[in-house]
């Protein structure tokens, strides 16, 4: 099925099977001045590593919950990185350049063991040539000089959950001291590293989101992707009328943004930029991520998983080089504007989708196809002249 498209009175055609955009006469549209895509992504692997499933909050949506309390007991941190080291020197082997992204629970609760396997990497770049970069997903309520000046200095990539103003921080994850992590993140864009920040959207803040998106777009951030939570408990995932009315906000601001040519702070709208890049790279892509290939996870244990989502789940778990795929979804995707920018949504989501009929595929699905829609109609804006 084809799509139809205005741009300053010109008709555009978009094919989502092969993800192109076709003037007038069938040729695909592709802007004069475009730059390589693949320049702009990350190269390498991305693995992320669980240096512990502790955690020093207890928001209301993680996927880990209540089960933190009934956690056994973790094992040392000398048992830790013989087994985390050991699967890295595994995997690295024929990889030779990959991003090791520290993961949790909260790393930084396990700072002493993060700074150690970043040492054991660094002999590792030294005698083997392996290329790697650090990144780290932290709630950012551990943020102090020590940990903003070491993560610095070292040039990690520094992503933090911070989902709104304090009202929904309280609301969602208990966080009184929003303030903290405004300080670090503005130390951070003072020498040079900006952060990314990821947004979780459930229904508690449903009616914040509009303020959120402004509030979180003036932080001195690099990036911000807002998710739709992931949980098999149905108070918490998006509706699908909350999933509209959040892009109905998302919408109205990129609209501003446009008009008043703020292009600095539209490209902090990372889930936005990211479709319009595939669109501009004009073929389908293969998968909506690396899972299990160019993506994995190595647990505590030195337990190799499909994704961070995953870890824990020994279902998923790989072992001799098998990968396992959770059911594709309850329903069929059909004729979508977003088939060639989506590839059936994350697997994770697809697994909650299969275990419960309220886990929120509908909500992100019609975020997909608006996200989509909104994508191509910028993608003219900016480019076709």
């Amino acid at each position: 099925m084809l799509y139809k498209l205005q741009c300053q009175g010109v008709e555009y055609t978009y094919d989502p099977n092969r993800n192109r955009i076709l003037d007038g006469h069938g040729r695909k549209v592709r802007r004069l001045d475009r730059e390589s895509v693949d320049a702009e992504m990350p190269s390498g692997d991305l693995i992320f590593v669980e240096l512990t499933r502790a955690c020093n909050l207890m928001c209301s949506y993680c996927y880990l919950g209540a089960a933190q309390t009934n956690s056994p007991v973790e094992a040392s941190n000398d048992h830790k990185f013989v087994s985390i080291t050991k699967k890295l020197n595994e995997l690295l082997r024929g990889r030779k350049e990959a991003t090791i992204a520290f993961y949790g629970g909260e790393p930084l609760l396990e700072f002493d063991l993060l700074r150690r396997i970043v040492e054991f990497c660094d002999r590792m770049m030294v005698n083997e040539g392996y290329r790697l970069t650090y990144g780290i997903v932290t709630n950012g309520t551990l943020l102090d000089d020590r940990t903003v000046s070491y993560l610095i200095d070292r040039h990690f990539l520094v992503v933090i959950s911070l989902d709104g103003d304090p009202e929904t921080m309280l609301l969602n994850r208990n966080v009184r001291d929003v303030d903290r992590i405004e300080a670090a993140i503005q130390i951070f864009a003072d020498r040079g590293l900006h952060a990314d920040v990821l947004a979780t959207m459930q229904q508690a803040n449903a009616a914040a989101f509009r303020k959120n998106i402004r509030y979180l777009l003036h932080l001195p951030i690099k990036s911000v992707k807002f998710i739709a939570c992931d949980s098999p408990c149905a108070s918490k995932t998006l509706h699908a009328a909350q999933a509209k009315d959040f892009c109905a906000a998302y919408e109205e601001i990129v609209s501003e943004l446009l008009a008043e040519k703020k292009f600095e702070e539209l490209r902090k709208l990372s889930e936005l930029i990211a479709v319009v890049r595939k669109i501009d790279y004009g073929k389908a892509i293969a998968s909506h991520c690396g899972y299990g290939s160019k993506v994995l996870a190595v647990s505590q244990d030195g337990e190799i998983y499909p994704c961070p989502s995953f870890l824990g789940n020994t279902d998923y778990r790989i072992s001799e080089g098998v990968v396992k795929y959770p059911p594709h979804d309850l329903r069929k995707c059909g004729d979508c504007i977003a088939h060639s920018t989506c590839r059936g949504s994350c697997h994770y989501t697809n697994y909650v989708a299969s275990a419960c009929a309220d886990g929120g595929k509908e909500a992100k699905c019609i975020i997909a196809r608006r996200m989509t829609k909104l994508a191509l109609q910028t993608y003219l804006e900016l480019y076709i002249r």
